[in-house]
């Protein structure tokens, strides 16, 4: 789909205006301490690789426009090399841009963008059933732990070492996920095979 440069030039108008750092823009979060944390990881990663790295969180994108077709206008404004972490909540999307291409041999976006617990970053907590966790927290610690994997790999890939990350924080918390996902899965394994049980018994 083609992008007018009229539209372009107003969206990243807007873009540049309200926003700036690596949440690059921010429509849903509005978490001060996340904006802080991804600036601090995403200063010191550009400062040892010379990479940016930026998160983009819409609540809904323009109208006519897919997300890859938005992720391209905000890369116009970004010195390259540069990676978008960007997400859409109404449209439920979620895409990783890298420019030069050359930069997705420095991560594993399939990994990232993975549905399954025992590797994705990001789905897993957007699509957990948190009954006291608000949509801006979920986004929050979704967005975090995918910016942060996504930096780890980069640093990992060019051989430097990330201060500002803390530790296995993020990997401990998807340890934990991962917990919940399986045991959720054994217990209605486990409540099926039970009910089935019963219903035969009954009927003997």
């Amino acid at each position: 789909m083609k992008i007018t440069r009229g539209l372009a030039a107003l969206i990243l108008l807007y873009s540049s205006i309200l926003y700036a750092g690596h949440m690059h823009r921010d429509e849903v979060i509005f978490i001060d301490s996340v904006n802080q944390e991804l600036d601090k990881i995403g200063k010191e990663l550009q400062e040892k690789t010379g990479i940016g790295l930026y998160a983009v969180v819409l609540k809904e994108l323009p109208e006519g426009m897919s997300i890859v077709d938005y992720e391209k206008v905000i890369m116009q404004e970004l010195a390259e090399p540069a990676v978008v972490l960007m997400l859409s909540e109404n449209d439920k999307q979620i895409d990783i841009l890298a420019r030069p291409i050359e930069l997705y041999e420095a991560f594993d976006k399939s990994q990232i963008l993975s549905p399954f617990p025992n590797s994705g970053t990001i789905l897993p907590i957007l699509t957990m059933k948190a009954k006291k966790a608000t949509t801006a927290e979920k986004f929050a610690a979704a967005v975090q732990n995918g910016y942060t994997d996504i930096a780890e790999q980069i640093a990992d890939a060019k051989n430097v070492e990330l201060e500002s990350i803390p530790g296995n924080s993020n990997k401990e918390v998807f340890n934990v996920l991962r917990v919940f996902f399986y045991g959720f899965i054994l217990y209605a394994l486990f409540l099926f095979i039970r009910g089935k049980y019963i219903r035969r018994k009954r009927s003997q």
